[in-house]
């Protein structure tokens, strides 16, 4: 009794206080062995490995460890400092770079606003169509907007439309024949009513902010762009496999895209049974209708706020829709993009870059020339400033997971070359005797529960390399694995530490972890196989999974960058 009191003091007092410290000492210590063996593959895995462990239990801020690759990566003589730097800023991290900003001048004119309450405007103010409206909007904006991002664009609109749903008189709560009721009956007649209208308010507001981070989670999944694990995915295919390959903004969109509107519908549907058992327009609206017309002047009123729409907003309309058809139409495989019109290869991160530099040229407000307003002739002439400002742009870029993305591309070019990604490869070929798409259902969910307590580029940074050279190994199409993985990267809907999006909505709801378990759980397992069956049908297609496929390389292929090119269709 004695000896376990003392040791929980300890414990207590000397150790959970520090346990990060303890955890950045020891575990590259515990670790030693591996770097015995002496091999360049136990090198590299050294280091994958502690930072695996600091990933997952973020004993280090995971942009400062995201840096170890370039001391340890040279101090080993796995790769120079110049081959490891390199990674970290890439094509691909550049592209990803470009993305945010073009995020941040939607957030930064307020068009995300706009666009919402103008779909709520559309869809009525019946709670479960309000809550297919959120998820709606939700999962557009989180198509090129970070998941976190669209999340706190929209928690502010459903929180003002929850408590204007459910604002009451007091008096409606007292109404009736209090003639025949003693004070007593009548004050426990009161307390029930406030009770109960307390939990369905609490149960309205808890499911329609689980809808938006679930929704943002799984839309963000509906682009190249949309989520860090794409990048992640694009990045290393091009630098197994060399920049020409038969992964596009196009081809992703058409493989992921039906996955994200079913996951989306049944997600609603899901949520909707949760609410209500499909009741939730019957036990929520009064008989008066009270209720309906307070949330549409509320909608009317914020809308109104915006004023008319600016020259700011009407710059961004017409930009974004051209910034994704060049994403689309640059290398579109079926036919010749427009990439092909130049002598040197054209990246994704160009037409991005072109766009945020049209955006730091035009005013916010053109006042010149035939652009000045009426009356102000006369008055001299001042310059506005730019759509976008950099220190604007400064403060919000999250900077921490641009090194993240990049310490991924250092791992797998560290993998590659040491051999370690190919000896990985060998240690899974006993999967080969299962069908293809059992596993590809076993490697997805693995993924998506580890997600779940590392953070999504963190998983995808030590996943996806080991899914290419175990695809090679077992005979199956890289991409045929990769693609799915990727994605389910971005499946966190169980805990609120899995994603920021879930833990803007876990913090603003102020919700029970069981509330997220709860629904969660389900989300995940029809999301993950929504995926994978829409791989098995439409991703056959474009990226084929029989040994014939030329995207199967030989025993050289991590060695040497390889082709890809998909055979046309019969």
């Amino acid at each position: 009794m004695e000896f376990s009191r003392k040791f929980s003091r300890l414990c207590l007092f000397h150790i959970l206080p520090y346990w990060k410290t303890i955890f950045v000492v020891l575990t590259p210590i515990l670790l030693l062995p591996v770097p015995l063996i002496g091999t360049q593959e136990a090198l590299t895995g050294y280091v994958v490995l502690i930072m695996a462990v600091y990933w997952m239990t973020e004993a280090l801020p995971l942009p400062v460890t995201s840096l170890l690759p370039i001391i340890a990566f040279p101090l080993l003589g796995i790769m120079n400092t110049g081959q490891v730097c390199v990674n970290y800023f890439s094509e691909t991290v550049v592209m990803f770079i470009g993305g945010l900003m073009v995020g941040l001048a939607v957030e930064y004119s307020n068009l995300h606003k706009r666009i919402a309450l103008r779909v709520l405007m559309l869809v009525g103010t019946d709670p479960k169509w309000l809550m297919m409206g959120f998820m709606c909007v939700t999962m557009i904006l989180s198509m090129f907007v970070s998941n976190a991002g669209a999340c706190a664009m929209i928690c502010p609109i459903v929180e003002a439309l929850v408590q204007e749903l459910f604002q009451k008189n007091s008096s409606d709560c007292e109404k009736g024949d209090n003639v025949q009721l003693t004070a007593e009956a009548n004050e426990i007649d009161r307390e029930y009513t406030e009770d109960e209208e307390a939990g369905k308010v609490r149960r309205v507001r808890v499911t329609l902010l689980l809808s938006i981070a679930y929704s943002a989670n799984i839309g963000g999944t509906g682009t190249l762009i949309g989520s860090t694990p794409q990048l992640a995915l694009k990045g290393i295919v091009e630098e197994l496999y060399g920049e020409d390959n038969d992964l596009s903004f196009s081809s992703w969109m058409v493989v992921l895209m039906p996955a994200v509107l079913i996951s989306t519908f049944l997600t609603w549907v899901w949520l909707q049974y949760l609410l209500s058992g499909f009741q939730c327009q019957k036990t929520i609206e009064n008989g008066d209708g009270s209720q309906n017309s307070r949330v549409k002047n509320l909608i009317r009123t914020k809308y109104r706020e915006l004023g008319p729409t600016s020259f700011n907003e009407k710059a961004l309309l017409i930009l974004f829709p051209i910034l994704v058809m060049l994403w689309m139409f640059r290398d579109p495989k079926f036919i010749a993009g427009w990439g092909s019109l130049f002598s040197k290869k054209v990246g994704d991160s160009v037409p991005v870059l072109l766009v945020i530099l049209i955006l730091y040229i035009l005013p916010i407000r053109p006042d010149f020339w035939c652009f000045r307003r009426t009356g102000t002739e006369n008055e001299k002439p001042k310059a506005n400033a730019a759509m976008l400002t950099w220190e604007f742009m400064h403060a919000k870029l999250p900077w921490g997971l641009v090194l993240l993305l990049g310490s991924g591309f250092a791992l797998s070019d560290a993998s590659k070359t040491s051999g370690l990604s190919k000896w990985l490869g060998l240690q899974l070929s006993a999967l080969e005797v299962l069908p293809p798409f059992s596993i590809l259902i076993i490697c997805c969910m693995l993924t998506t529960w580890m997600t779940e307590i590392v953070s999504n580029t963190a998983t995808a940074n030590i996943v996806l390399p080991i899914l290419a050279q175990m695809a090679e190994t077992i005979r199956v199409n890289p991409l045929y694995l990769m693609i799915p993985a990727a994605a389910t990267c971005c499946y966190t809907f169980i805990l609120p530490v899995g994603t920021p999006a879930n833990a803007i909505v876990y913090n603003s709801a102020k919700m029970k972890p069981l509330d997220m378990m709860k629904a969660g759980v389900v989300t995940k397992l029809m999301a993950v196989l929504i995926v994978c069956v829409v791989m098995e049908t439409i991703g056959r297609g474009i990226f084929p999974v029989h040994t014939e496929s030329p995207l199967i390389m030989n025993e050289t292929s991590l060695s040497l960058p390889t082709t890809f090119t998909t055979p046309a269709l019969p």
